[in-house]
């Protein structure tokens, strides 16, 4: 006998059909939900990563944004340095609540620009309650002298690591390496920005007379477009390279490539290695000289390059003893192999676009 009331089983056995083709029709309807779900969720992803990519303002990204933890470490530090812990409201009382701290922001840049007129009288008054410990002259002419050697290696080991503290882009790792070497020229450069007041880049081209020949010099650099890893290179040169506009960077993979425009220097070879074209111009108006003209390659163009752009002390670190070699082998290994390193296949690079066929000539 069952246990169950005989209404009760007939009402299961009526219900039946519609709960199996209720439970039929489940899994898809579940299913398209399932993917409605997984595709916002992806969409609040992407936009968190972009948000993460600006927000730790590195530069070095390009197209995959799965593997960004380095940015996240980035943006951590980021806002650790950036973030307030207190700030004083309108009433002048101090608070550390968050909410409150990005209204108290808020505020004072909506009311920054009010139709209200200047008070000089009030900013007079609040500056007037300022007391400032005013320099002797003793201590003027202490504070006012140039950085040594050692101040300025100590200040370089106090950056963090991987930060740099000049425009080239290097680490405080690469000048701890070679102070010995480059030293006394990073000191030099030091005293020459604070005497004349100008940057790094445009010193290095007036100290000593050579602001007048890189008025005089033409720098033409041939370099491969396509190559992602020369093309950053590229683009650090060229930035570095607005101050004075002395070089003129050709890409030879875009547009038809003629010889003649180029000395001579086929597309073949110009794709083998780098190849930097220097003019010395004459510009006295008394004398008629011809323009000297003169065609580097390899380690040889790229150290031209950089002294062209103002890096002075990296080419004559790689002309070094010992450096100078490495660089050389490093350079032809490098010329050969950048397709691969960068992820090309052989298919791709059997058009004329990645021949190097002449590299050693």
């Amino acid at each position: 006998m069952s246990k169950y009331p005989e209404t009760y089983i007939k009402v299961n056995t009526f219900e039946i059909p519609f709960l199996a083709q209720f439970e039929e029709a489940k899994p898809s309807q579940n299913c398209t939900i399932i993917n409605t779900i997984k595709d916002e969720i992806i969409a609040i992803e992407t936009k968190e990563k972009m948000g993460t990519l600006i927000r730790s303002r590195e530069c070095f990204y390009k197209e995959d944004i799965e593997n960004i933890e380095i940015f996240k470490i980035a943006e951590e530090k980021r806002g650790t340095k950036k973030e307030i812990k207190s700030l004083f409201d309108k009433n002048n009382k101090p608070t550390d609540e968050k909410n409150s701290i990005i209204q108290i922001i808020l505020d004072f840049y909506s009311e920054l620009y009010t139709s209200d007129g200047f008070n000089d009288q009030e900013v007079d008054k609040y500056l007037g309650k300022i007391e400032l410990n005013k320099l002797n002259e003793e201590d003027w002419s202490v504070l006012n002298q140039f950085i040594s050697k050692e101040e300025c290696l100590n200040n370089i080991k106090d950056f963090e690591n991987n930060k740099s503290p000049g425009i080239d882009g290097l680490g405080k790792e690469f000048y701890l390496k070679f102070w010995n070497i480059i030293g006394d020229e990073v000191v030099e450069i030091s005293f020459i920005c604070k005497r004349t007041k100008f940057s790094t880049s445009a010193v290095l081209h007036q100290e000593k007379g050579k602001g007048k020949c890189a008025q005089n010099k033409k720098v033409k650099v041939l370099y491969d477009g396509q190559c992602p890893i020369c093309a950053i290179e590229i683009n650090l040169m060229k930035k570095l390279n607005k101050k004075n506009n002395v070089v003129n960077f050709v890409d030879i993979t875009v547009g038809e490539y003629k010889p003649d425009d180029h000395l001579g220097i086929t597309y073949s070879q110009a794709m083998g290695k780098m190849h930097v074209i220097v003019t010395h111009a004459n510009n006295t108006k008394t004398h008629s000289k011809p323009e000297v003209t003169t065609i580097y390659d390899s380690m040889e163009g790229m150290k031209v390059m950089y002294n062209a752009v103002g890096l002075t002390w990296l080419s004559k670190l790689l002309s070094y003893p010992g450096v100078k070699e490495t660089s050389d082998r490093f350079y032809r290994w490098f010329a050969v192999n950048r397709y691969r390193m960068t992820g090309r296949d052989k298919e791709e690079c059997e058009s004329e676009r990645c021949n190097i066929t002449d590299k050693k000539k």
